[in-house]
């Protein structure tokens, strides 16, 4: 009774979460563990189709980097072919199967049910009792995972979920016999990696990056994009094997392949009218009077005086060229595009005139590419003019790009891809960079904006600046493959996929909290009691990252509480204000300069405590951005005087240090009184201080 009572609530669950995933047949299959579950200790055959694409294979050797990586197994990779001739004292060695292929394929899936769904990118999975020609070739291997895919895509997806059904432990790894099938609700689900101002996709190590698209795909990402931000680079760059551009162009390439050989979409943005670093002639310079975020006034073109549009179309095909075959492309109006000249006012309809110009190009270089156009930074008026000329004729473009504010205020085209671009890097940081404090995630915000999303039939390609906003990209992720999945459930995933199972709650109870003392703005408001728990909580789960991809996230979780840990106890500067204001006015009104002297050294060793305390702050900083490969950037910075305070404690310490050198009491209070002014004047203390 307990049994059927327990199968029959998994089947509502199932029913009411709407995850396809559904446990079968658990007490049938109690072998080598407790409750069901398979122990797997021994190595690990995974067996493809001999007939599977470069991308199914690329797909298995991607798996089986994150296996070996996880469970601290041997993994071995092979076609169906070869593992059939496997002698029988190599099979014995095996004592798990994981058979993967599409469900077109012969023989792999041989006794094993195929979709029920001919979804794109949908796939099923099968754990349980081995069957078929894999029991025959490998009697002694008792149980199998199976991961059958509606196409090579769905077999990626599928052998990253089957990864994130496993419990790891040291060494090995358990999992539940059990039977699911998923589909994605949403067709476009893309990461836009950020390759400009030498952030983590610039800085990185190529490798890491490879490793990091790998992450992606198993998650269930199906494009990458980046740009070559032309701005940086003069023309000619190219003629150089050495120079920063070239390393960029190389580094691009290098992401695209990889991209690519895991199916996945390889993409390209770019800004309609960007030229190269001080390449225009003055008479061809954008007029920036109408900018719109970011622009580069020595770099970007007027597309409408003589010889502009030839300059525009000239340097958008050697780029091409430089970088190769891609198979999406975005063009871009604002940030850092754009022209306010006469010629070219109102400038959203000149970037929708030299738009088809553009994609004939485009296209005569990547014939099959896809071709979305961007209305980021349009306004209402430009969306509605934008959207009604979208209405009069066949739609020129494959997609739209747009922002999240916009889906409940335009009707938009439903014949092309509809896709929005959120920033999951910038929110809320107290920087005039990103990424520069650790971890920042945002769980319950994007899970929102990401059901939202897919319910308008849209889907997503997010801004992302480095894998330190991992947690937020998941999230999209997960939710836009079902919207209908909770982000406890997400977290819950997350968590025992990249750290202990066991550690599950306490690493949704640090995101969780780590969510509420976000914007930093916030610390001062915060519990100093509060943040000091998330930073030990942080600390122990240390132990709970086995692998140098768990590791990797839990450095950023770390840095990030560690940081916020080191602000409250800095703390806002207000009181010591006052001390100071207090000690000033003592001085000029009230004690004599000999009694002044214990108070002087009291502020002085305060000041210092302080002074040392922001320098371990910013050395810890320092750190974290060596870690992060953030070190080289030109804007990544925490700016925590905003809260803490804008005073150089360390400069009315050294003045502090020099009056209370003085003998004389009244030569030490003249001392005191020019140093506190130098202080005012390098510190833009007002005479609002006086009033503290």
């Amino acid at each position: 009774m307990t049994s059927s009572f327990f199968r029959l609530n998994i089947a509502a669950y199932a029913v009411i979460s709407a995850v396809l995933c559904c446990i079968v047949s658990i007490a049938d299959d109690a072998v080598g563990g407790t409750d069901g579950m398979i122990q797997v200790k021994q190595s690990i055959l995974v067996i493809y189709d001999s007939q599977a694409s470069s991308v199914e294979k690329n797909a298995a050797d991607a798996f089986a980097n994150r296996l070996r990586l996880r469970s601290g197994l041997d993994v071995t990779v092979a076609g169906q072919e070869e593992a059939r001739g496997l002698q029988e004292a190599d099979a014995k060695a095996y004592g798990f199967l994981i058979l993967a292929a599409t469900a077109g394929s012969n023989g792999v899936l041989e006794a094993v049910d195929v979709l029920s769904s001919s979804k794109p990118e949908g796939f099923s999975i099968d754990i349980g009792r081995s069957a078929g020609w894999a029991l025959a070739s490998f009697p002694g291997v008792a149980h199998r995972a199976v991961v059958c895919g509606n196409d090579s895509r769905g077999v990626l997806y599928g052998l990253g979920k089957l990864l994130r059904l496993m419990d790891f432990t040291s060494p090995g790894f358990s999992i539940q016999p059990q039977k699911c099938e998923e589909s994605p609700a949403t067709a476009q689900r893309g990461v836009y990696f950020a390759t400009h101002f030498n952030n983590f996709y610039e800085s990185a190590p190529i490798e890491e990056i490879e490793a990091y698209i790998e992450d992606m795909a198993l998650w269930g990402f199906n494009s990458i994009w980046t740009w070559f931000d032309m701005g940086w680079y003069p023309e000619g760059f190219w003629d150089d094997p050495n120079s920063k551009g070239t390393e960029l162009l190389n580094r691009i390439r290098r992401i695209n392949d990889k991209t690519r050989s895991l199916g996945l979409t390889a993409g390209l943005t770019t800004v309609a009218n960007e030229g190269f670093k001080s390449q225009p002639p003055k008479e061809l310079l954008a007029d920036m009077s109408d900018k719109r975020g970011g622009f580069y006034p020595e770099s970007t073109i007027c597309p409408s005086k003589p010889g502009g549009m030839e300059l525009i179309l000239k340097d958008r095909c050697k780029i091409l060229e430089l970088i190769g075959p891609i198979d999406a492309y975005i063009t871009w109006p604002y940030d850092q595009g754009g022209c306010g000249c006469a010629q070219c006012r109102p400038w959203a309809r000149t970037f929708m005139k030299i738009n088809p110009v553009i994609a004939t190009e485009v296209r005569r270089l990547n014939p099959n590419v896809k071709i979305l156009v961007s209305t980021w930074y349009f306004n209402a008026e430009e969306m509605q003019s934008f959207l009604s000329e979208m209405k009069t004729g066949p739609f020129p473009y494959d997609g739209i790009l747009t922002e999240t504010k916009w889906l409940d205020a335009f009707e938009f085209p439903t014949d092309g891809e509809r896709v929005v671009f959120p920033e999951i890097s910038m929110e809320g940081s107290l920087f005039c960079g990103y990424g520069a404090s650790g971890a920042n995630p945002i769980q319950s915000k994007f899970s929102t904006d990401a059901k939202k999303t897919a319910e308008r039939g849209f889907g997503a390609l997010l801004y992302s600046e480095g894998i330190y906003e991992d947690l937020n990209k998941i999230i999209w992720a997960c939710t836009l493959w079902n919207p209908a999945r909770g982000v406890d459930d997400i977290l819950d995933e997350y968590a025992r996929f990249y750290f202990e199972p066991a550690a599950a709650a306490d690493w949704a109870a640090l995101i969780n909290g780590l969510e509420k003392t976000w914007p930093p703005e916030a610390l001062p408001d915060k519990s100093t009691a509060a943040v000091q728990q998330l930073f030990e909580l942080a600390g122990r789960l240390g132990a709970s990252a086995h692998d140098p991809i768990g590791k990797t996230r839990w450095q950023y979780f770390m840095d990030r509480a560690e940081m916020d840990w080191r602000m409250v106890q800095i703390g806002s500067d207000m009181e010591l204000l006052r001390e100071a204001k207090t000690l000033l006015t003592d001085i000029g009104y009230s004690r004599t300069p000999g009694e002044l002297r214990p108070s002087v050294q009291t502020l002085r060793d305060k000041a210092a405590a302080r002074a040392q305390a922001i320098e371990g702050l910013f050395q810890f900083h320092w750190e974290y951005l060596e870690r992060a490969h953030l070190e080289q950037t030109t804007a990544l910075v925490l700016t925590p005087p905003t809260f803490i305070g804008q005073r150089d404690w360390d400069y009315l310490e050294r003045i502090l240090d020099e009056a209370l050198k003085e003998k004389d009491g009244g030569q030490m209070r003249l001392a005191i009184l020019k140093g506190f002014k130098q202080w005012f004047w390098h510190n833009n203390i007002t005479m609002d201080f006086c009033f503290l």
